[in-house]
């Protein structure tokens, strides 16, 4: 059996990151109110077993946004660290200028093409919460799982 390799949207890094500091944190964080713990549960699940994978830019947008919790931001930053530099966490480097010259680059600014250039030329599957991305991913022949719809069919069990 072939070991899933996930590339992480940058929403589901926090609830990662946030979540494994302090689950606390779920529904509370700015970031984060749109989930409950069990939607952190249910992710951790999902990812076991998995390499687990993004891009600078979104391991940046991620710092910063857990950055915005002034309560928890030492903690937090702590975290993201270890996760960071964890021999499990793959870096998929994408140069700026190729993300730039996406076509959807105006719409889904620098990040999101980014994840979509490392998914096209690493062919991870992107699991993200974020519906446009996810579907420029699908509409490019992509993996790409939107964990909105994992939670809705967990919801349905």
């Amino acid at each position: 059996m072939s070991l899933l390799r996930f590339l992480l949207d940058s929403n589901l890094l926090v609830l990662l990151i946030a979540g494994t500091t302090d689950s606390r944190l779920i529904g509370r964080h700015k970031r984060l109110k749109e989930f409950a713990p069990s939607d952190f549960e249910l992710l951790i699940a999902f990812l076991a077993g998995a390499e687990l994978s993004s891009t600078a830019h979104a391991f940046a947008e991620v710092s910063n946004l857990l950055g915005q919790s002034s309560d928890y931001r030492s903690r937090l930053t702590e975290r993201l660290q270890e996760f960071l530099v964890d021999p499990a966490t793959v870096e998929v480097p994408v140069d700026s200028r190729v993300a730039a010259g996406d076509d959807v680059f105006k719409s889904l600014r620098l990040t999101d093409c980014g994840l979509l250039e490392a998914c096209r030329r690493e062919r991870l599957t992107l699991f993200t919460v974020d519906l446009d991305l996810y579907l420029h991913a699908k509409s490019r022949g992509l993996d790409a799982i939107n964990f909105n719809e994992v939670i809705s069919a967990a919801d349905g069990l």
